[in-house]
């Protein structure tokens, strides 16, 4: 019988079993977007982490930048403006910084804790001198592959905003048309994507899908998701099945 790896889940046929081609090619393509994703964010991570070289200005030893792509550390202090000069710089990577405390920010303690514990830190904790690793957020979270009853970030809006993603499981009978029930995803700024379905007598039906003449819509008003149905055949029971909703928040 096939088990699964313990992080990302890839499925590991036993040694009795027929090896399915297609299950190889799944946890190829699986490892392939976690290694594309964290390729990225280490790219993202050194650009933030440092400017680009520029022949105008003078640096410090231990100054970080960035030429060619590449991460380079200051051996000898520039005090006059000049082109690059590689005898004076070390290649070096984002991880031996913040091992080192590179950049003259001094030694950066790693912290483990879980996102409830980081969520409820003070101010006054969050500090260069501290670097905190969420340890109860798999890659598949990161990715935003896990739905939760409760209200969770997932990642970043184009105008910077924290995008949330919640999902409701039931909780609504409809029991007229044309009229607009509220669901528990409140305080929304802006919807994002809305997903889900509805069971209409024993069948699932997609929202927004055409079904002999029921459609489940879904709109923000009052800053609460709000669903409706367009029409409800006689004898027919219609209820919520699920809705995933993300969206921004007016506070966050």
């Amino acid at each position: 019988m096939a088990t699964q790896t313990a992080h990302f889940e890839l499925e590991k046929p036993s040694q009795t079993d027929v090896v399915d081609v297609a299950v190889l090619n799944n946890n190829f393509d699986d490892i392939d977007v976690v290694m594309f994703a964290n390729q990225e964010r280490s790219k993202a991570a050194v650009s933030n982490a440092a400017d680009a070289y520029d022949a105008t200005k003078t640096y410090a030893v231990d100054a970080l930048v960035i030429y060619e792509n590449q991460l380079y550390k200051c051996t000898t202090a520039i005090t006059t403006a000049e082109q690059w000069d590689s005898t004076k710089w070390k290649a070096t990577t984002l991880a031996e910084e913040i091992g080192t405390g590179g950049g003259g920010g001094g030694n950066a303690d790693l912290v483990h804790c879980t996102q409830a514990e980081y969520d409820a830190l003070p101010a006054s904790k969050l500090t260069d001198d501290k670097i905190y690793m969420i340890t109860d957020v798999s890659q598949k979270e990161v990715e935003g592959e896990v739905y939760s009853t409760s209200e969770r970030i997932v990642g970043k809006w184009i105008d910077g905003s924290d995008i949330y993603k919640k999902t409701q499981s039931g909780g609504i009978n409809f029991a007229q048309a044309d009229t607009w029930y509220d669901t528990n995803i409140t305080d929304v700024d802006e919807v994002i994507e809305v997903k889900g379905s509805i069971l209409r007598s024993g069948e699932q039906i997609e929202l927004g899908a055409f079904n002999d003449t029921v459609i489940a819509r879904w709109i923000l008003r009052n800053n609460t998701v709000k669903l409706s149905i367009t029409s409800l055949p006689s004898g027919d029971t219609i209820a919520l099945k699920n809705i995933t909703a993300k969206y921004t928040k007016i506070t966050s």
